[in-house]
Order: C-alpha cells, then sequence, then structure tokens
C-alpha cells in the first residue's frame, strides 16, 4: 500500500503545466415544445426542454461517445436520442409508436420495451441501454456515493438491452442482454469497445459483471470489502469502480471508498483497493479530501483530479504508481452554463448549455 503525498500540487504554483484545447464535439439548439411548432422534425430537430425561473430541465444526462457516435439519454422526456457523424439517426423510445409521431416528424424512431430509461453506452458492434421495470418510481436515486448500509439503498429493477448497430433500421434487433437476470439496483453501466461493465447491487452486496464482444458473460465478482480500524464516529462511502485489463488481459478493478465524519460527513481521507477474481488489497491511502480518481484508463494508468481556482488539475499514474505526467484543463467556474464532465474511453469531454444550445466540449 503507498500513501499519496500531493507533492505536486504543494509546487503547482510554480509549475508551467500544460492546458488541453478545447474544441465544440457536438452541439443542439435547445426549445420548447408547443402546438405551433409540434411535432418536431428532423431538420429542424432540438431537444425539448422544460424550464422554470430561468432554469433549464430535461437536458442530456450521462451523455456516452464512441468514436463519431454519440448517445443522449433524456431521462425527463424518457428517450435516447442517437447521432452517427452529427446526424440524426434515431430515437429510441418506449412509448407508443402513435404518441411518438405527434412528438416527432420524418426521424426514424425505435421503440424499446416500456419502461423508464436509465443510462446507455456504445461498443464497437452495439448499442446498450438500461430499462427500469417501473417507469412510474422516482428518479434513480442509487447513483453517487453510497453509505454501505442496506436500508440505505431503494431497489430499483432493471433490465439491460442492446442493439445490432448494423440492423439498426430493421427495427427488429432489441435483444436483452441477460434474460436469465434482472438487475436490482444498477450502480453503473459502461462500455469499453469491445466489453460492457456493469456493477449491480443485490442481497446488499455489489456485484461486478463483464461481458464481451460477443455479448457473453467473462467475469463475475463479489465486491465485498471491510474497512480495517473504522472508528465509531466514522462510515465509508463508494464512490467508484474502474475496470482495467492487466499484461496477461485479465481484468482488475480499482474500488475508490471515501471515510467520512458521521456527524458531518465531511471526507476524512479515501481508500482505494485494488481487486481482482481471487482478491483484493489496500492499493492507495489519500489524505487530501479534495483529490478523487476520475478516471482509469483500459491499461490501468490512473487519472486524479482536483479544482485549482478555475483550473481542473490533473496527474497520471501507470498501475504500477509510477508518475507519469500533469496536465490541466480551464473551466470558467463562475459560469454557470457548464454543467458535466466526464471520460470515455481515453477521451476527456465537458458539456454547457449556451446561447440556446446544449454542446459537448472535447479536450485535447
Amino acid at each position: 500500500m503507498k500513501k499519496l503525498a500531493l507533492l505536486f500540487f504543494l509546487s503547482c504554483t510554480k509549475l508551467v503545466v500544460p492546458s488541453l484545447n478545447s474544441n465544440i464535439f457536438f452541439s443542439i439548439k435547445l426549445g420548447v415544445v408547443s402546438s405551433d411548432i409540434a411535432p418536431i422534425e428532423k431538420n429542424n430537430f432540438f431537444l425539448p426542454i422544460n424550464q422554470k425561473e430561468k432554469i433549464i430541465y430535461s437536458f442530456p444526462q450521462n451523455p456516452f461517445i464512441h468514436n463519431d457516435e454519440i448517445l443522449l439519454p433524456i431521462p425527463e422526456n424518457n428517450f435516447y436520442v442517437y447521432y452517427k457523424s452529427n446526424d440524426l439517426i434515431s430515437i429510441f423510445s418506449p412509448l407508443d409508436k402513435e404518441v411518438n409521431l405527434q412528438i416527432f416528424k420524418n426521424i426514424d424512431i425505435l421503440t424499446i420495451p416500456e419502461g423508464r430509461i436509465g443510462r446507455g453506452c456504445i461498443t464497437n458492434n452495439y448499442i446498450i441501454f438500461q430499462i427500469y421495470q417501473n417507469y412510474n418510481s422516482e428518479k434513480n436515486e442509487n447513483s453517487g456515493s453510497l453509505v454501505f448500509y442496506p436500508e440505505e439503498r431503494k431497489p430499483q429493477p432493471s433490465s439491460i438491452f442492446y442493439i445490432d448497430k448494423k440492423d439498426l433500421k430493421k427495427n427488429l434487433a432489441i435483444m436483452e442482454l441477460d434474460s436469465r437476470r434482472v438487475f436490482e439496483s444498477i450502480y453503473d453501466l459502461y462500455c469499453f469497445n469491445e466489453f460492457i461493465n456493469i456493477i449491480d447491487f443485490s442481497d446488499n452486496k455489489y456485484f461486478l459483471y463483464l461481458y464481451n464482444s460477443k455479448l457473453e458473460k467473462i467475469f463475475e465478482s463479489v465486491l465485498n470489502i471491510e474497512i480495517p480500524n473504522l472508528g465509531e464516529k466514522e462510515v465509508f462511502t463508494l464512490e467508484n469502480i474502474f475496470p482495467y485489463m492487466n499484461n496477461q488481459n485479465e481484468f482488475h478493478f480499482y474500488v475508490d471508498f471515501n471515510i467520512r465524519d458521521k456527524s458531518n460527513y465531511r471526507i476524512q481521507k479515501k481508500n482505494i483497493y485494488k481487486l481482482n477474481s481471487r482478491n483484493y488489497e489496500l492499493f492507495i491511502e489519500i489524505e487530501d479530501p479534495e483529490y478523487e480518481i476520475i478516471h482509469v484508463s483500459r491499461d490501468g494508468n490512473l487519472y486524479f483530479v482536483k479544482n485549482d481556482n478555475n483550473d481542473f488539475i490533473f496527474d497520471v499514474y501507470d498501475k504500477n504508481y509510477n508518475y507519469l505526467r500533469k496536465f490541466k484543463v480551464n473551466f470558467d467556474f463562475q459560469n454557470l452554463n457548464w454543467k458535466d464532465y466526464w471520460f470515455n474511453n481515453e477521451r476527456f469531454f465537458s458539456s454547457k448549455i449556451e446561447n440556446g444550445e446544449y454542446i459537448i466540449i472535447e479536450w485535447k
């Protein structure tokens, strides 16, 4: 186990840290549906939004980008938007076809199984998406950090479906990923180019699943980690789980925990564990509560980030914890239009709303 010293941040002001450049990867107009403009046509497509007191609702949640493909989940309106090469390919909607025709015009509509949409992602061959079984239930309350107490979890059963991209326009290629399994409470769904990673909470345990390019399950494990020497006034929370592949093409995982004060829930320190199919071990102990792991590359490089005024400062380490490099991304945090930032595979994106558009920016 190694302890993270964070000497780089202490000398940050003395170092010249290279900045990533930004470019607009994708943009789409936002609008409010009214009787004057419904249905929405393909040649004048916009994302329908709700706006109350200048606050915009119904913008995409957890967008996923694969090469030139974009999948935009819109949970409030209960449909996905799928783009390729900036061309609107299809809307995936569980609504009845006649209802969709009242909303959209001259747009390919793929009717997906009934329910409430969740996460979605894209592999080389498939589009993967989640459907909650109870359409009328509240939004997913199980995302974000989770206290390891069973009573904190609310089961939200869902199934995972896929579409073969070659048969997309045939409108008959929707299949269930694992017809024998209803996932009780999916914590995360993520696609690599050739793999799908699912983290599910069931029977008071976290289950890790990996499916290969043929959609065959190739890995299943139960996450059962106990934090030693946890004080009476402390609680630990699961922040994230990152899969990666070792030199023998075996999947391993980094598991990120926070140790928190029970009275105020403030982070006291972070523990990152390494997990494989046989055992787990404490890998890093981080004493700076503002320093977080944001991404792990497919081959195990760890990306840590910290907010420094208007900059995100990134430190990158390899899987043996050797320091590789540092870079920064400049955000104007006074601009409330920024919505999200994320990695898809090895690419870093952010999103914002500006001048009536939803914009995705790629940083290189």
